[in-house]
């Protein structure tokens, strides 16, 4: 039982590993932390080979995903003498899981880039192009803050610009109303990103509608 343990044990660790390798990655290079190295970068292969021999039987390729993750699992759980089907159970598991995380990234990936084209799309289809990128409830839960990107498809300078919305309550029901005057200016084919406060809403304000219009051209 506490090999078995153990063994658990490393494939967490070592799952965990490759998602902060992967997040690290994900990063811009400017704001990387340095990472502590990995326990694949801490063995010399001799000294492996002598204490890990599974690892080189099941994986032979030294350079393969499956032949480092071996060795890590069996480093971590502080065992050279697991069972052969154990460790390859291990690791098919840990590959498995890591290959699920970095598919769950490219989908999150592919849908944030639809989600950016369709706002494109959202912005350039009609004379003043309105995307809330998001809003919430501040001030203790009761102010209504939203950023909002604006873009004048014209050929007028736009300004001034009414933002009003209507929040529902979990349930779908209209709960409050606000609006505001944001003012601002566009040229003509111009885009600005704004934060707006439009005062106070029903705290329950779960859903919001909101539409924005030009109060000069």
């Amino acid at each position: 039982m506490a090999d078995r343990e153990a063994l658990s044990a490393a494939v967490e660790a070592i799952v965990r590993e490759r998602e902060e390798e992967r997040k690290r990655a994900a990063e811009p290079e400017h704001q990387r932390e340095q990472p502590v190295a990995p326990t694949s970068k801490l063995r010399t292969s001799q000294r492996f080979i002598e204490i890990y021999p599974f690892c080189y039987e099941l994986y032979p390729d030294e350079e393969s995903q499956a032949h480092k993750v071996c060795l890590d699992v069996s480093a971590i759980g502080a065992r050279s003498t697991y069972e052969r089907t154990e460790l390859k159970t291990a690791v098919e598991d840990v590959l498995k899981r890591t290959k699920a995380e970095r598919e769950k990234a490219s989908r999150a990936a592919q849908e944030a880039a639809r989600n950016r084209d369709e706002r494109k799309r959202q912005l350039a289809k009609v004379p003043l192009g309105v995307a809330i990128d998001r809003w919430w409830l501040g001030g203790f839960g009761v102010v209504f803050l939203a950023r909002i990107t604006l873009q004048n498809n014209s050929d007028r300078r736009m300004s001034d610009f009414v933002v009003a919305c209507q929040t529902y309550g979990r349930s779908g029901t209209a709960v409050s109303a606000a609006s505001g005057v944001l003012y601002e200016s566009l040229a003509p084919k111009q885009r600005g990103t704004y934060e707006v406060n439009l005062g106070k809403v029903h705290p329950q304000s779960a859903r919001a509608n909101c539409t924005v219009s030009p109060g000069k051209q």
